[in-house]
């Protein structure tokens, strides 16, 4: 398998932005990071535990699911990042 996220050697500014990591500035909606890379691993047991996760971190409330989707849909992917791209962090 390809390396981990918290393996591959990270630019200053994207470090520092996953220190306080956010996924969108309301003061600044063209502040992002952008990460492209190849998928390494596929996960279908995590995934809904980890849409549940980010929701209750980002929008403090459990992930409600349309009528038309549902947990085992779900799907955790790991990245091996080969591009890392970022807009307004220094």
């Amino acid at each position: 398998m390809g390396k981990s996220c918290l393996e591959v050697p990270l630019p200053d500014a994207v470090r520092e932005f996953l220190q306080k990591p956010t996924l969108a500035d309301r003061d600044d909606p063209y502040r992002y990071v952008q990460i492209r890379g190849r998928v390494v691993k596929i996960d279908r047991t995590r995934g809904a535990a980890d849409i549940e996760r980010l929701s209750l971190r980002y929008r403090g409330r459990p992930y409600q699911y349309p009528s038309t989707d549902g947990p085992a849909n779900r799907l955790t992917l790991l990245i091996e990042p080969r591009r890392i791209h970022t807009m307004g962090i220094r």
